[in-house]
């Protein structure tokens, strides 16, 4: 009985390096990984009896003397407490200090840490479903995810795929949601990998910013009459057939319109400001009338002496009479604008709001937003105007012809 109590003894204090086995320190948030870790390795030596309970400790005595089998126990006891107590970190070791058997010890950290883990998974699950993109890259987003992820598996509640990709997509821009509807259908039939998910974010990501990067900022703040909206064209048939109307087609880089303007007016670019190249414009200058350029680029833009091509007979009237009385308000038909608009509700006959999307661009870039549209009659001594279409816009500094329209 001596011999074999030996040669158990040597057996237990020739013990594998721990440190070796179980990689981590038992903290707060890790008690699962740990336990993962050191119940093979207390397997492995036929060590996990001491505590689970399943090996109880002999007698201290036998036939009146110390009891062999109570001395190998304790030694073997002792040794598993020596192992756990060198994988627990300090705050941990510091909340067991005092405890002199493994099985006591055991049975203290799987009653504190069981607990918190049951609250810690409520906790991560909340912190996953409030979690969203805002301004992070995809990548940090996902980043971001997967860590509370690999948190939750830390403590035994391991997420699906789907539910996975379920919180990421709940918690991505408004921006993506032709990717969210796309993912919608392609899951309907086939389940898609995280990996695959994924990869095809991270390329719907790389696709928006190639597509703001071939949109210049500038492209909409030089249009006079533009759209809000991605619209490269914009036409509409005339009411009249026997008087056309068009509104102004716009490519991609449209060109500012815009001749010399009374002081109040929004001012143009200045002439050393840098600007873009475009080709020859198709319409005449609105100033001299050439098919070289536009207004804004013509010669005599600042030269208010020149006369430049004669107006319409009906024009000159209305201009004369209007410089003759000076009782109403100045309207300005050299501005290069290519609507009517006034910033006095009054001038309109007949009116209704405008309830559009389109807005006015002028040339510093600001847009003037459109209240109402309407029609106004103007009384000259030779000829009476019927203007259509005429924009309503409150910001507006003046009161604007478009000549393209009376012409």
């Amino acid at each position: 009985m001596a011999f074999s109590s030996s040669a158990s003894s040597n057996v237990i204090f020739a013990p594998p390096n721990i440190g070796h086995l179980v990689s981590i320190k038992l903290s707060d948030t890790n008690y699962l990984i740990w336990s993962s870790q050191i119940v093979p390795v207390l397997k492995s030596h036929d060590l996990m009896g001491f505590v689970d309970g399943s090996e109880p400790c002999p007698s201290k005595s036998l036939d009146g003397s110390l009891n062999p089998a109570y001395i190998l126990w304790n030694k073997k006891d002792q040794c598993v407490l020596s192992w756990i107590n060198a994988t627990l970190s300090d705050k941990v070791l510091a909340s067991v200090y005092g405890i002199t058997s493994a099985r006591e010890v055991w049975s203290s950290l799987a009653n504190k840490f069981a607990s918190q883990s049951r609250t810690r998974v409520h906790h991560l699950k909340r912190k996953l479903q409030t979690l969203h993109q805002g301004s992070m890259k995809c990548t940090d987003f996902l980043e971001k995810t997967k860590l509370v992820s690999d948190e939750l598996a830390a403590v035994g509640k391991p997420l699906e795929d789907d539910d996975l990709m379920s919180y990421i997509v709940s918690g991505l821009n408004p921006s993506f949601n032709p990717f969210i509807t796309s993912l919608s259908f392609a899951t309907r039939d086939k389940n898609v990998s995280f990996e695959d998910f994924q990869a095809e974010l991270l390329s719907y990501e790389l696709l928006l910013e190639n597509q703001n990067i071939a949109i210049p900022p500038e492209t909409n703040n030089f249009a006079f009459f533009t759209p809000k909206s991605n619209q490269q064209q914009y036409n509409r048939k005339p009411k009249n057939p026997s008087k056309p109307y068009s509104r102004p087609s716009f490519s991609q880089n449209p060109r500012p319109r815009y001749s010399p303007q009374p002081s109040g007016l929004p001012s143009s670019p200045q002439p050393n400001q840098k600007q873009h190249s475009f080709s020859t414009p198709k319409s005449p200058c609105q100033i001299c009338g050439k098919l070289s350029h536009k207004a804004l680029d013509c010669f005599h833009r600042m030269d208010y002496a020149y006369q430049g091509r004669h107006p319409p007979t009906q024009l000159a009237a209305m201009v004369a009479h209007s410089n003759a009385e000076q009782e109403e308000e100045t309207w300005f038909a050299d501005s290069g604008a290519n609507q009517h608009i006034t910033a006095n509700l009054e001038h309109l006959t007949l009116q209704q709001p405008y309830t559009g999307q389109e807005n006015v661009a002028v040339g510093n870039g600001q847009g003037l937003s459109i209240a109402h549209t309407g029609t106004t009659i103007f009384h000259t001594p030779e000829a009476k105007l019927n203007l259509k279409r005429v924009l309503h816009c409150p910001q507006a500094s003046a009161n604007l012809l478009s000549i393209n329209q009376l012409s």
